[in-house]
């Protein structure tokens, strides 16, 4: 509990002691010294030298302001809520590793369609750095970029997706014909006596 309430105080004290910059629509934060960007409620965080010498990529923008708008925050938030009471509980530590994981497949689809696969993954390898680990904010680099390259490369086209919905719709149709069966009710005749 009190490395929980710790952290999103040093969190809330960059947001408040630091330089905030509108810019394309969302709030930057910018930080003193190195730091990776990262996001954290409706924030952006990123390096004011980093900031400052134009490093800050289409793509690199695109990936943290998809964890804002996908409000990706909250539910760090709420995971690392449940395990300050139930931190014996194996299944809250691999449903929180799940869910970053899930953020930052999201996060990275939104910065593939501003960037090309090969110039993206060449973003994420220049970036990573082993001490920069932030709890509760999405950091653009998160988990072993393995499982995120290999995400990346499963990319389907659209029309792939469309013949596979259609293809479905035979199947619950003969589904429905299959499992249905007709009842018919069988009425007692009544005689009228009188």
């Amino acid at each position: 509990m009190i490395r929980f309430v710790r952290n999103i105080n040093l969190l809330f004290d960059k947001i408040n002691k630091n330089v905030h910059l509108q810019f394309r629509g969302e709030t930057l934060i910018l930080l003193r010294g190195q730091s990776m960007p990262f996001s954290f409620l409706s924030y952006i965080f990123v390096s004011k030298d980093y900031f400052e010498s134009g490093q800050l990529t289409d793509s690199i923008f695109a990936h943290e302001q998809a964890h804002v708008r996908g409000r990706h925050t909250w539910d760090n938030l709420l995971i690392e809520a449940l395990l300050v009471p139930f931190w014996f509980h194996p299944g809250l530590y691999l449903a929180r590793q799940a869910i970053k994981l899930n953020h930052e497949f999201i996060a990275d689809d939104a910065a593939l369609h501003v960037t090309p696969l090969d110039q993206y993954k060449s973003f994420l390898l220049a970036m990573m750095l082993p001490d920069q680990n932030q709890a509760w904010s999405a950091a653009l680099i998160f988990t072993s970029p393995k499982k995120r390259f290999e995400m990346m490369k499963r990319r389907t086209a659209n029309s792939a997706k469309w013949i596979m919905i259609l293809s479905l719709i035979p199947v619950l149709v003969a589904l429905v014909y299959v499992f249905s069966e007709k009842v018919t009710a069988i009425g007692e005749k009544k005689e009228r006596i009188g």
